[in-house]
């Protein structure tokens, strides 16, 4: 799916502050990956812990599948 410059905006936005929580409470971080449509939980030095599809979201579905995905898996 193709965003329009305001869904990009806000999803990340998002993925910005999904990433600093994330930080500060796990040590993970959260990447977000335009050419695959999807969100990644990465380990500080890069390395892919998860992939989080996020194909057709609007920025409120990201955040759902996002906050889902972390409350779900021992990342």
């Amino acid at each position: 799916m193709e965003w329009n410059e305001n869904e990009l905006r806000e999803i990340r936005l998002i993925v910005s502050y999904l990433n600093c929580a994330l930080l500060v409470a796990a040590g993970k971080k959260l990447k977000l990956d335009i050419e695959h449509e999807a969100v990644d939980v990465t380990l500080r030095d890069g390395t892919i812990l998860k992939r989080i599809p996020i194909g057709g979201d609007s920025a409120y579905g990201v955040f759902h599948d996002v906050v889902k995905v972390l409350s779900k898996a021992d990342i």
